[in-house]
């Protein structure tokens, strides 16, 4: 499957895509960066947080979600509305420091962590904000964070050192459902399953080849990619179309997992080399980021050809 590459502009990371637009975050100079949108006419609109330092997160057709700093190294999450601008401030847990969104549900509830001390010790603790709330319901310390909800009616959280996925409810404990070390994990927020990838051999430098997954009721391996060679799923099509990246030694390629362990490789073209999908929209086709021919990296659009 061929596809016309089009790049939109510089960015230093891409996140989510609706209709003609994409959310990134670019460059504001040393040490600066701002979440913003990138349209299909390469127009730039900076997401306007109210604060000097912000990095995109999520958005949907009414909201985008952003991490921002007053202070370095101290992130919170900002929910900005799209229809009048207007921002609100997600608090860390009581007590805490510091927080980070990570994903925007279909419902408006966002989720990621909050850290603070536990018997003296810095622990990241899973969180959601309810939609339109500031505070935070914790949901689980031991160094985990979530990720979106579950199709059971949970939600996902992942270990941050142990590397695995499970999905926590509230009162009732917890479900792992990831086999072996997980890199990458995402939730589609309106099919609920995530995707992601596990790692599967060790190779002889001592690094591990990852092969991408999809959790939907069980782990499935979305593509067995050759020994010494991995792939990673980043993200989902309300369709069912996975994309990602696949990697040969040390270049990426950006990659969509098309079903039956079928990976299309997005072809670079002379005017950007494609290396990670991350987002997806009717309009814009795959969304991901890549280097021009100049080596800045940029945020690229592919349409299949």
């Amino acid at each position: 499957m061929g596809y016309t590459l089009n790049v939109l502009g510089a960015a230093i990371g891409v996140r989510s895509a609706v209709g003609d637009a994409a959310l990134a975050t670019v460059s504001e100079g040393a040490g600066k960066k701002s979440a913003a949108l990138i349209f299909a006419d390469k127009h730039v609109e900076k997401v306007k947080t109210g604060f000097a330092w912000s990095e995109a997160v999520a958005m949907d057709s009414t909201s985008i979600v952003a991490n921002a700093q007053k202070d370095a190294g101290k992130t919170f999450p900002v929910v900005v509305s799209r229809a009048d601008g207007a921002v609100l401030v997600l608090k860390p847990a009581a007590g805490h420091t510091a927080a980070s969104a990570l994903a925007l549900g279909a419902d408006g509830a966002v989720y990621g962590w909050s850290v603070g001390r536990i018997d003296g010790k810095a622990t990241y603790c899973s969180v959601v904000w309810p939609a339109g709330e500031s505070d935070p319901e914790l949901l689980k310390a031991a160094d985990t964070e979530a990720i979106g909800a579950s199709p059971r009616g949970g939600v996902f959280i992942r270990y941050r050192k142990l590397n695995k996925l499970a999905e926590f409810f509230t009162g009732a404990g917890e479900i792992e459902v990831s086999t072996g070390t997980v890199i990458g994990a995402r939730v589609n927020p309106d099919t609920l399953e995530a995707v992601g990838a596990i790692a599967t051999r060790l190779d002889p430098d001592g690094t591990f080849d990852f092969q991408a997954v999809r959790w939907n009721g069980g782990q499935t391996v979305l593509a067995d990619t050759p020994d010494e060679e991995s792939c990673v799923a980043l993200g989902i099509t309300d369709g069912g179309i996975a994309y990602g990246y696949t990697q040969r030694g040390k270049r990426r390629f950006a990659a969509v997992f098309l079903g039956g362990g079928t990976i299309a490789e997005i072809d670079d073209s002379g005017e950007v080399s494609a290396y990670e999908v991350h987002a997806y929209s009717a309009e814009l086709g795959f969304v991901g980021i890549g280097q021009d021919a100049s080596g800045k990296q940029v945020a690229w659009s592919a349409i299949p050809a």
